[in-house]
């Protein structure tokens, strides 16, 4: 459903589901969304065209898709890893990072992730995009710092 600033609902025309971690593109137009049926998937969601299409269809669970800032990709977790693909579904799944994390925020230019470490404290990782993909603790305490 959208919530214009005035509170008017719209229903958005998607089949009844239990959904979580929707996220709109960057241009607005698409939603990325975790399916949790049959396992944890995600899912894109073209508002244009009212069609969906599954990024993911796995065994493993995939948890908390995150538009890449130019919205060409869509990271997630999967399993124990931190993972990306290109939103349109093409290629391959790659490895961002072999870590139990959680994305949830870009840097302004698009260069470093945010994410949250999975268990113990919750702590604040970042993820360099280029290279290495080397993850570097931001925010790290005795306590959680979950978004």
């Amino acid at each position: 459903m959208w919530v214009d600033r005035q509170g008017r609902e719209e229903l958005i025309d998607v089949r009844p589901r239990p959904y979580a971690w929707v996220r709109i593109s960057p241009a607005g137009m698409q939603l990325a969304m975790e399916v949790q049926e049959a396992g944890s998937n995600v899912w894109v969601y073209d508002l244009e065209r009212g069609t969906e299409a599954p990024l993911t269809l796995g065994l493993e669970r995939n948890l908390s898709p995150l538009w890449t800032t130019d919205g060409v990709r869509i990271v997630w977790r999967s399993g124990s890893e931190l993972v990306w693909k290109a939103a349109d579904g093409t290629g391959a799944v790659e490895t961002l990072a072999p870590s139990n994390l959680i994305p949830f925020a870009w840097s302004a230019d698009g260069s470093t992730l945010v994410t949250n470490t999975a268990s113990g404290t919750a702590d604040i990782m970042t993820v360099a995009v280029e290279g290495d993909h080397r993850v570097e603790p931001l925010l790290v305490t005795e306590f959680g710092e979950f978004r």
